[in-house]
């Protein structure tokens, strides 16, 4: 599926397609890293107490390449 970039004020960004999101369950806050080439949005977390990542953190996620 192909997007373009667009400007969003002072800032660039895409729209993702709504079967993308439906597919993902993205909703609300994200968190957004870059892999290689590669853009990974991930929906946003909580760290647990003690610092430990929740299990399945990665199950959501979108990847732009």
């Amino acid at each position: 599926m192909k997007a373009r970039i667009v400007r969003i004020g002072n800032s660039q960004g895409i729209r993702i397609p709504k079967p993308l999101i439906e597919q993902t369950g993205l909703d609300g806050d994200v968190e957004v890293a870059v892999r290689g080439n590669t853009l990974v949005i991930s929906p946003a977390t909580q760290p647990r107490a003690g610092g430990q990542k929740p299990f399945g953190r990665w199950l959501n996620t979108v990847t732009i390449n």
